[in-house]
């Protein structure tokens, strides 16, 4: 399967680290400033990472204080308006605690989130 893995702590990080050692296809965004050692392929664009991805991975929140994506390893600010446009009807998306906006995003843009 294809993963794509977006902002997030340590957790996301570990994850994408034994999603590929499991023989998996991942990309990350918005984790440019995490443990290079973990990180094998990070995109600089949402929609790059996400291209073809079976599975979208959003963090525990979702989002942070002000709505965006919890992404404590990047160092900007990133629109969960954004992430989501690059993300296809096909593309299952698990997120922690997903607002009521953020589910009402994607319901909007016709994207499966769990």
């Amino acid at each position: 399967m294809k993963f794509a893995c977006f902002g997030g702590d340590m957790r996301i990080v570990s994850l994408a680290s034994m999603l590929e050692a499991a023989g998996h296809s991942v990309c990350c965004f918005a984790l440019e400033n995490a443990p290079a050692d973990k990180i094998k392929s990070c995109s600089l664009c949402p929609a790059a990472a996400a291209a073809q991805a079976d599975c979208a991975i959003l963090p525990l929140p979702a989002e942070n204080s002000h709505g965006g994506l919890n992404a404590p390893f990047s160092a900007f600010p990133r629109s969960m308006e954004k992430l989501l446009s690059g993300l296809t009807p096909k593309t299952l998306i698990c997120a922690g605690k997903p607002s009521s906006e953020l589910l009402a995003l994607a319901e909007r843009q016709q994207l499966r989130m769990v």
